[in-house]
């Protein structure tokens, strides 16, 4: 598949990635980029893989909403259609049954930011920056980002982050138990591609309901949830995967999952 904003390459057959391909705006996110990246997560979605890393070229991950093209918007309707795309996107990222990766490096600002925190796991580079910026144009956050952030750094964090723009280092989001890997620019897309790896070969029906179950827990109530690993744990009793690591343990031995 061929676009304009982005690449899309398949790395093998359980392994696909989204790079963010506009160096001259760092990796904005334009109309045009959010259109490819609900396009190419559709054809995602009908396809076999099990991971999918998203990576940014150049300097940086992403600077976040193209600031040059919010110019002459005229109503309050054409204002909440630039996030249509954008928001089919993301709920597609958070609803496939794979593992999505993100690889972050340089600056990951606004909505570039909250479309990391969308993912599963996170890699960033060494000096890498994260930002809320969107209160420095008179803007609230987007792309997630008023459900996303509060739940992962808490709501005095968010909120200053958010009020301030304030930008926290890779670093600092480690310590916030934000960000799984900080590793060096030489390492970045390694280290992406061994996580990717584990993935591969661990219980994919698991990771699924793993997945499933923590992004949706706080909408949950606790009865309600005990309900639901009642059921998913019945289903996870059945595979092929826990006879699998029934055996390798008793055997002493490393699983082979094949996620049947």
């Amino acid at each position: 598949m061929k676009f304009n904003k982005i690449i899309f390459q398949e790395i093998s057959t359980n392994i696909c990635m989204i790079t963010l391909n506009d160096e001259k705006s760092l990796n904005a996110l334009d109309l045009e980029m959010r259109r490819e990246f609900s396009d190419v997560m559709s054809h995602i979605m009908d396809c076999s893989y099990k991971v999918l890393i998203l990576n940014g070229n150049g300097k940086v991950f992403s600077a976040g909403g193209n600031i040059s093209s919010m110019t002459g918007i005229s109503s309050a309707l054409e204002a909440s259609q630039r996030l249509d795309d954008l928001h089919d996107f993301i709920m597609k990222l958070r609803s496939w049954k794979g593992m999505v990766i993100a690889s972050i490096h340089g600056n990951a600002a606004g909505a570039g930011l909250n479309l990391a925190l969308s993912c599963d796991y996170i890699i960033a580079e060494e000096g890498t920056k994260l930002t809320q910026s969107f209160s420095k144009i008179g803007l609230v956050p987007d792309c997630g980002g008023f459900w996303l952030l509060p739940r992962l750094v808490g709501p005095i964090k968010a909120k200053e982050m958010m009020l301030l723009g304030k930008s926290l280092s890779a670093e600092e989001f480690y310590q916030l138990g934000v960000i799984n890997e900080i590793v060096s620019a030489e390492e970045r897309m390694e280290s992406t591609l061994k996580m990717a790896d584990d993935f591969i070969k661990g219980p994919s029906i698991s990771y699924q309901y793993i997945k499933q179950m923590v992004n949706d827990s706080f909408e949950k109530s606790f009865e309600q949830t005990l309900k639901e690993e009642k059921v998913i744990q019945a289903i996870c009793m059945n595979t092929d995967d826990f006879k699998e690591g029934i055996e390798a343990f008793l055997s002493k031995r490393k699983p082979v999952f094949e996620g049947k």
